[in-house]
């Protein structure tokens, strides 16, 4: 029994990307679940361990990282087909994003997810879904963009 690694596939990677962009705008028409005082503590949590990826370079709490976040904004959906299309897309996403980390400038990285964390924790902190949606949806332009990039 052995591994298989299966290669990068960037114009699937593309295609779920556009994708997980058009979710966004479902997400932002949805009702949310509340945004209470614990998740913005969460998030602030999982702020601080983004600022700390500048000194580890640890590629694996990077990922957890995006998964937690993931798993944050997942929660206030309430709508369960979004949430469901939502998560399967963020899943096959993630397992080739984090297999691109080491041909990307980590640092880099590790400063825009920073970046669109805290936006995001101002969009959440406003209690406004919308921006929220917006703020990531704008992300994962310049993610795609970069995939772009790369072909």
């Amino acid at each position: 029994h052995g591994t298989i690694v299966t290669p990068i596939d960037l114009q699937s990677m593309h295609d779920i990307y556009v994708i997980r962009m058009h979710l966004m705008d479902a997400v932002a028409e949805s009702t949310p679940h509340e945004i209470n005082k614990q998740t913005l503590e969460v998030f602030q949590a999982l702020m601080t361990r983004c600022r700390k990826l500048k000194t580890s370079r640890d590629k694996s709490e990077f990922a957890r990282i995006i998964i937690r976040l993931h798993e944050i904004l997942h929660d206030l959906v309430s709508n369960q087909m979004l949430r469901e299309f939502n998560d399967i897309l963020f899943y096959q996403s993630a397992r080739f994003w984090f297999l691109l980390l080491d041909d990307m400038d980590f640092d880099k990285q590790a400063d825009e997810l920073l970046h669109e964390m805290a936006m995001l924790y101002r969009g959440l902190e406003l209690g406004d879904i919308k921006l929220t949606a917006s703020i990531h949806k704008a992300h994962l332009g310049l993610v795609l963009a970069q995939l772009n990039n790369m072909t």
